[in-house]
């Protein structure tokens, strides 16, 4: 250990998905991609900088993400089973974005929590 760090684990290499907010570590995201959004070409070391986050804070587990009501509340519903961020910090570029939306979604800033209005 330096300088009062942690031992170092894969759970320093932890990251999230900028546009569903899923969880993996670097390793999964370059060798899988994002399995909720395989158009942002995350795999093989593409795009993982600008389309995933390191600093996220809060995490949730979803089981059955249709019928969780976390899952509906954090827009998470449409997704596949998994570990994901409550809020994760930076943002997905212009392009990244345009190809969010030509894939039929849109895009959810998620820097901030939801809040009710």
């Amino acid at each position: 250990m330096r300088n009062g760090e942690g031992p170092r684990t894969s759970a320093n290499k932890l990251r999230a998905c900028l546009n569903c907010s899923l969880i993996q570590t670097t390793e999964e995201f370059k060798k899988f991609g994002c399995p909720n959004c395989p158009f942002l070409c995350v795999e093989r070391d593409r795009n993982v900088n600008f389309t995933t986050s390191a600093s996220f804070k809060g995490t949730i587990a979803l089981i059955d993400p249709k019928s969780s009501w976390i899952g509906k509340w954090q827009r998470l519903s449409n997704y596949k089973s998994g570990i994901y961020a409550m809020v994760v910090y930076g943002e997905l570029g212009e392009d990244f974005i345009d190809l969010v939306e030509r894939d039929g979604r849109v895009y959810i800033n998620r820097n901030s929590p939801f809040e009710l209005n």
